[in-house]
């Protein structure tokens, strides 16, 4: 095996461990708005996390 498989395979195993043990994500300010004449609901918040991996939902 050569060094560049062992650095990228230490570099995937410490990834593991990093997002195992990382802090879930805070989500604060929550308003929520129903549109008039329906019965949809906008909900707006803010959301605090310390990994870099965020899910867009509509």
């Amino acid at each position: 095996m050569t060094t560049s498989h062992l650095f990228t395979a230490a570099l995937a195993i410490l990834s593991t461990f990093a997002t195992a043990f990382a802090a879930d994500p805070v989500v604060s300010n929550l308003t929520p708005a129903q549109r008039p004449g329906t019965k949809l609901v906008d909900a707006t918040c803010g959301v605090t996390a310390t990994t870099f991996e965020l899910t867009h939902a509509e």
